[in-house]
């Protein structure tokens, strides 16, 4: 797909380029293990001699930076997906760190397996090598204990407000009937949604945040919704309900 890209655009083979200079490594002094600072300034000289325009990133530890590209399967990569992972691969190499390449799949009714194939031929293609490959359905299991641990606490609870309905709600700042539902019912109900009971599809569970918030992000995002009829390109038939990416990859 990238490389189709490229053929139709071929003006954006400079952007690309310009984000593919290999990244200066920074030195290190072999007894304290410290970056030596004098080393630190040659390094971002020499990136610029070299036509680097990246900046260096502030208070980085060598060995300690950590980057992640993390695609949703539900389409083929553009050129922003190729500057944003260059990009993230450019300081994991810089500072002697990590590029981790996380697949956000969290909605089957989107997601195919025959895009994630393509965007790891996408990433050959770009010279991209993950020091790690990952999915968030890898971590289906431990997300739904976070929920049900949210809801003990007191800061989640399940909502079956119509869609239209909650989206003007939470235009209007307003609260939902179900917002203080006590938190025993909110648990059965939840159980029931993982269960993929049919009489509780139609629930999802909320942060229990701030109406007011002047953020609209912030007035109870759904983080739990219900899927029991399309199979996960990973996991099959497994989960009858899946977190949002709010909730997941934060």
């Amino acid at each position: 797909a990238i490389e189709a890209y490229l053929k139709e655009f071929p003006a954006s083979k400079d952007i690309i380029s310009a984000t593919m200079v290999k990244a200066p490594v920074i030195k290190k002094d072999k007894n304290t293990n410290k970056t030596d600072k004098t080393d630190k300034k040659e390094d971002d000289n020499r990136a610029a001699d070299d036509g680097a325009i990246c900046p260096p990133l502030e208070d980085a530890v060598d060995g300690k930076v950590v980057t992640r590209f993390p695609p949703e399967p539900s389409g083929y990569l553009h050129i922003g997906h190729a500057k944003a992972v260059l990009l993230n691969q450019y300081y994991a190499q810089r500072y002697n760190g990590r590029l981790i390449v996380r697949f956000d799949d969290t909605n089957p009714n989107k997601e195919k397996d025959e895009y994630e194939q393509a965007i790891i031929s996408d990433l050959a293609s770009l010279g991209v090598v993950a020091s790690q490959v990952t999915h968030t359905s890898d971590s289906f299991a431990i997300i739904e204990e976070y929920a049900k641990q949210l809801i003990k606490d007191g800061l989640g609870f399940m909502d079956d407000t119509n869609q239209e309905q909650m989206q003007a709600e939470r235009m209007e700042h307003k609260e939902s009937k179900r917002r203080n539902t006590s938190i025993d019912e909110n648990l059965r109900i939840f159980d029931r949604l993982l269960a993929g009971d049919s009489e509780y599809t139609h629930y999802c569970l909320r942060a229990k945040i701030d109406m007011k918030s002047l953020n609209g992000t912030m007035r109870d995002p759904v983080l739990y919704r219900s899927n029991t009829e399309t199979p996960h390109h990973r996991t099959g038939y497994k989960y009858k309900a899946y977190p949002t990416y709010d909730f997941a990859c934060p």
